[in-house]
């Protein structure tokens, strides 16, 4: 009997550490999991931004635009029609948005004749603004040689 009983409770025992060192290792994974939620949960970055020939007739080819912390800024060639240009996006966010204007990635068309506000929401709900700035190659630097107009500019008074 007593020995018996000393094999119930050596049983016991065992089950007990297995069960503590079980519950221990799924604690460990879900605070793992739990680290990694919450940083995406407040996820809003644009890593990635351009304009594409593909979705955009004016172009000729791809732009890519260089982020500078919330600044974004795109060049296109100076006949480029920035009036209605599909931007393509990679974002860390739930969603990306244009005042009201919910924005999807190589579809959605904005007027850049002027900066544009690109508003990132996390998944909690917080948000984040880049403005994204896009100019035209000779846009300001073309000049006039004597009586010929090179590019924008011309000469008064001749």
């Amino acid at each position: 009997m007593k020995t018996k009983r000393k094999l119930l409770i050596a049983l016991l025992s065992i089950i007990t550490v297995i069960f503590i060192l079980g519950c221990k290792s799924e604690d460990d994974e879900n605070s793992v999991s739990t680290a990694s939620t919450t940083a995406a949960i407040d996820a809003k970055a644009i890593t990635d931004f351009g304009f594409t020939d593909d979705t955009n007739t004016a172009l000729s080819s791809d732009i890519t635009a260089t982020i500078s912390g919330t600044n974004i800024t795109a060049t296109v060639p100076s006949e480029t029609n920035v009036t209605a240009l599909v931007a393509t996006f990679t974002t860390t966010g739930r969603s990306v948005s244009v005042g009201s204007t919910l924005q999807a990635s190589g579809v959605t068309a904005n007027n850049f004749s002027n900066s544009v506000i690109y508003t990132v929401t996390a998944i909690d709900r917080t948000t984040q603004d880049y403005i994204v700035t896009v100019t035209s190659t000779g846009s300001s630097s073309n000049c006039v040689i004597g009586t010929s107009i090179i590019g924008n500019c011309k000469l008064s008074g001749f």
